[in-house]
């Protein structure tokens, strides 16, 4: 099976929260096959880490060096040209 997508996930900075990553790993990065696979890479890491939509600030779904896609703290997938699509960089 080829993983040809890479998610990477981003994490607000929340002192008060009760989240379960050290601060130093508040970014990291999935391979997945599809936006399927995206979508369900995201949804295990929020439940794995203890995360609430306050420190979610996305899934950046990227085909390449190109960002296909952005995964919302809900499962929400926003591509490029949707409402409420933001890009990494």
């Amino acid at each position: 099976m080829e993983h040809r997508l890479v998610v990477i996930v981003e994490v607000k900075e929340d002192h008060g929260s009760q989240h379960t990553l050290p601060e130093h790993r508040l970014s990291q990065y999935f391979r997945a096959k599809d936006l399927d696979g995206a979508v369900a890479a995201c949804r295990n890491f929020i439940q794995k880490h203890n995360l609430t939509r306050m420190n979610w600030d996305g899934g950046h779904v990227f085909d390449g060096s190109r960002q296909i896609a952005l995964i919302e703290f809900d499962g929400t997938v926003r591509k490029e040209g949707d409402e409420g699509f933001f890009s990494y960089f």
